[in-house]
């Protein structure tokens, strides 16, 4: 099983990336509800090869970190995901989609 080490640069500022966590700490096999949103809700996505590079990232790492997508919708401006994390945090999981899909 691999984990994922993310790269721990901030990520650029286009980015908003709202976690709500009702637990004093992140679990494990929890559900989470993303919603990744443009600064100021700005667009994320401009034509159909953003969403199809940013759902590359969500597959490269989904396999990577071996979280459980169950649903996903992508906005233009921003993006819902439904995803249990039996392996990892989901704070790591977000950086590294959201990091390699704004470089």
């Amino acid at each position: 099983m691999q984990v994922c080490k993310p790269d721990l640069t901030p990520l650029p500022s286009t980015i908003t990336i709202c976690v709500i966590i009702i637990l004093k700490r992140p679990l494990k096999g929890a559900f989470y509800h993303i919603i990744v949103r443009g600064n100021q809700r700005q667009d994320i996505f401009f034509d159909e090869s953003d969403r199809h590079h940013y759902l590359e990232q969500v597959r490269r790492y989904k396999r990577k970190c071996g979280f459980i997508l169950y649903a996903y919708v992508l906005m233009t401006n921003h993006v819902h995901l439904l995803i249990e994390t039996p392996n990892d945090l989901i704070s790591r999981i977000m950086q590294v989609i959201n990091f390699t899909y704004t470089q």
